[in-house]
């Protein structure tokens, strides 16, 4: 988490923090809408200085939504690496060579 800056921070420097703040919003919930990362490459722009005290709240729920986030994304991959390995050990060509069951209803 970044350093708080003073009670006294510029507007400029508020609306910016602003603006990288909304970026993160955009991206997590691009995330959360999708499950997809690869257009996400968020860093901090150098020249933010010290985070304005009066956004310190927002920025430690973004954190934390991001923590979440990424949890979720680690527990997709190993579910999804978990139903790779269970197809990978059915022997290729186990399937019956002719239906075994009639569809009589559809």
């Amino acid at each position: 988490m970044p350093e708080t800056a003073p009670a006294t921070v510029s507007d400029a420097a508020i609306r910016a923090w602003e603006q990288a703040l909304d970026v993160i919003e955009r991206d997590l919930a691009e995330i959360r809408a999708t499950g997809r990362t690869d257009d996400v490459t968020w860093s901090p722009p150098s020249d933010l200085g010290p985070l304005p005290e009066s956004l310190a709240r927002r920025a430690r729920s973004l954190l934390w939504e991001q923590q979440q986030v990424a949890v979720e994304l680690e527990r997709a991959l190993v579910d999804a690496a978990h139903q790779l390995n269970a197809i990978r050990v059915i022997p290729a060509g186990s399937a019956p060579k002719t239906p075994i069951y009639l569809d009589t209803t559809g």
